[in-house]
């Protein structure tokens, strides 16, 4: 299937109150990496309410646009959390997400329940660290 065309599936959504099809102006993308194998994701952010942010959906994308991550042009801030439904990192099903103190996010998996802090390396620096703490913002590389 055609990034685009993934994209545009990801950007329309259903609204749960009026059964209709929206455009989410509300939506923006930014690129992660599976902390399991090291492949790059399109993660899918969406605003709920005030200032909450829900990772609703990730899809599988092809190396060669991580290239073009580098124009970042907006940025999401508040609470930042995983959606309930959210069926985890395409490669690994993981159902969380980290961000390394280099700024980029991964796919991290917090169904073991592991006590913070937990041990984490991020597979963009490869830097090894202590995980813990909230996500209070997030560059992202396309918003609708």
């Amino acid at each position: 299937m055609d990034i685009l065309k993934k994209i545009n599936d990801f950007v329309d959504y259903i609204d749960e109150k009026t059964g209709k099809v929206q455009k989410g102006t509300n939506v923006v993308f930014t690129m992660a990496l599976c902390s399991n194998k090291g492949k790059p994701i399109l993660f899918r952010f969406q605003h709920e309410d005030y200032k909450l942010w829900y990772l609703t959906s990730s899809v599988q994308i092809k190396e060669e646009l991580l290239a073009g991550e580098v124009n970042v042009n907006k940025k999401i801030s508040g609470a930042i959390g995983t959606d309930p439904n959210y069926s985890g990192c395409p490669y690994c099903h993981s159902v969380g997400f980290a961000k390394c103190n280099c700024g980029k996010l991964c796919c991290w998996n917090f169904k073991d329940n592991k006590p913070v802090p937990v041990q984490f390396q991020c597979p963009w620096c490869w830097k090894k660290g202590v995980l813990g703490g909230y996500i209070k913002s997030v560059k992202t590389s396309r918003g609708y």
